[in-house]
């Protein structure tokens, strides 16, 4: 007698169904926890410049720069991006800037900071970094006069 190995059609589509339901579930959960990881990668991109450029300036004994690439637009400007400059213009780092769904604005619409090469900076100001999602955490960054930087969670607009 011949025995068959394998799945009968009607397994088949019983087991795609199951598969496609819970691919359905799944879905909107991985997408929140993109967007979740792409939030605190750019917070930390964006942290790491602030501290490389108050080294540099420490280190170098000089004044060094952070200027958004586009400070004109007062509700995200430091979403373009931002470049790291020395006392002499020279461009020591320089980003592309955000993800689209992101925004990154100061709370005293600054764009540009100096890092003196004590380490102060010349202004203190809060950034509110959020994404597309209403109501969702979103990343409040911190510089200090003493140039440090903190991160709090924050409800964004």
């Amino acid at each position: 007698m011949k025995t068959h190995n394998g799945f009968t059609i009607t397994e088949l589509v019983i087991t795609l169904g199951v598969l496609s339901i819970m691919l359905a579930l799944a879905t909107p959960s991985f997408t929140q926890m993109i967007k979740s990881n792409r939030l605190s990668t750019q917070t930390n991109e964006f942290i790491s410049t602030l501290n490389v450029a108050r080294s540099e300036a420490v280190k170098r004994g000089d004044v060094i720069n952070i200027t958004a690439a586009d400070d004109s637009d007062s509700g995200n400007e430091w979403g373009p991006g931002w470049k790291v400059t020395n006392s002499g213009g020279d461009v020591l780092f320089e980003s592309d800037g955000l993800d689209a769904t992101l925004t990154l604005d100061s709370s005293n619409d600054l764009g540009s900071y100096q890092y003196q090469a004590t380490g102060m900076i010349d202004n203190g100001d809060t950034l509110i970094l959020c994404d597309d999602r209403t109501g969702e955490n979103g990343r409040q960054i911190t510089i200090t006069s003493t140039g440090r930087v903190s991160i709090d969670d924050v409800a964004c607009p």
